[in-house]
């Protein structure tokens, strides 16, 4: 069984997709949704040794440039693997709806990763431009540093529909922030980093790299479930074996975890550490029946192979089953 790496997924249909630098692209279709693989390279994800793996994320980030050209899509973490075409099959069938949801959202988005720096003994002299006479009294106090942010923070942010702040990497980078925005407004914020660069073209070093789609606000990854793992879960919730052919309701599974929770919760004397067990059980097995398509009441229809869990990811947050 050959690995396959997703790229993205996307509505089904479209134009061809394109080279990628390290091979062909390729579309699994499953109903109105096609996930953009490729083949696991022979020598691991892409080669060994810290170079290869920079190299690697630099491809995937042009393999996304190239595939979006146009598209609605949501791109996928760069490692994301599946085990074959059946298994990407099933996991844009199980989560078609919240695909769906992700693609109208941020599917024709792009965003643009801009950076600015000037050496910190020129910061005073550069707030300066930024602060008409006068207007000093209206600005918080404390370091230069955090005032030109704010500042540059207030000219960037109208442009964009979302925006993501990112650690900045020493004393010099006043702004390290992602910005989401749409095609019009691209010239918009060419003009806005423009205006910046205006004020003091000797003291400023702008970067603005993009355009991507929405990596940093919404890449999909799967978390393949094992029988195992599921069968864990039941037994951390005291919820009986189900009949061959059949599978628990999802009330069931509620109403378990209401119970075990009366004594497990740490209001109730119970461990922290055998609740969070709890929850992490309850949150499984529920996925596993909302993906089956189960009302809170009807069982889930049976299933001895689930399809992995969708995962959204964000640049600032952890995973989010």
């Amino acid at each position: 069984m050959t690995s396959l790496m997703l790229l993205a997924v996307c509505p089904a249909g479209g134009p061809a997709l394109p080279a990628l630098p390290w091979g062909d692209a390729r579309a699994i279709v499953a109903g109105d949704l096609a996930g953009v693989v490729f083949a696991k390279p022979k020598a691991g994800l892409f080669g060994l040794g810290r170079d290869h793996l920079a190299k690697g994320l630099l491809d995937h980030q042009r393999g996304l440039e190239a595939v979006q050209n146009g598209r609605a899509l949501v791109p996928a973490v760069f490692g994301a693997e599946f085990r074959g075409e059946a298994e990407v099959s099933a996991f844009l069938a199980a989560n078609r709806a919240r695909l769906h949801a992700l693609i109208e959202r941020y599917g024709l988005l792009r965003e643009f990763r801009v950076t600015i720096r000037c050496a910190p003994n020129a910061q005073e002299r550069l707030l300066a431009q930024f602060t008409p006479e006068g207007d000093g009294a209206a600005l918080p106090s404390g370091h230069a540093a955090r005032r030109l942010r704010l500042r540059l923070r207030a000219m960037l942010e109208p442009v964009a529909r979302e925006t993501l702040e990112m650690p900045t990497d020493g004393p010099d980078m006043l702004i390290n922030i992602v910005v989401l925005i749409g095609a019009e407004a691209e010239a918009m914020l060419d003009a806005t980093l423009a205006t910046i660069d205006a004020l003091a073209p000797d003291l400023l070093q702008i970067r603005c790299a993009g355009p991507l789609p929405a990596c940093s606000f919404a890449s999909v990854s799967s978390d393949p479930v094992s029988a195992a793992r599921i069968e864990t879960a039941r037994i951390e919730l005291g919820l009986p074996a189900p009949a061959p052919g059949e599978s628990l309701a999802a009330g069931e599974i509620r109403r378990a975890f209401v119970a075990q929770s009366r004594e497990a919760h740490p209001d109730a004397g119970g461990s922290p550490a055998r609740f969070a067990a709890l929850r992490e059980s309850f949150a499984l097995l529920r996925s596993i029946v909302e993906q089956d398509g189960a009302t809170p009441d009807n069982p889930a229809r049976p299933n001895d192979a689930p399809p992995p869990l969708l995962r959204v990811v964000r640049a600032d947050q952890q995973p989010s089953p």
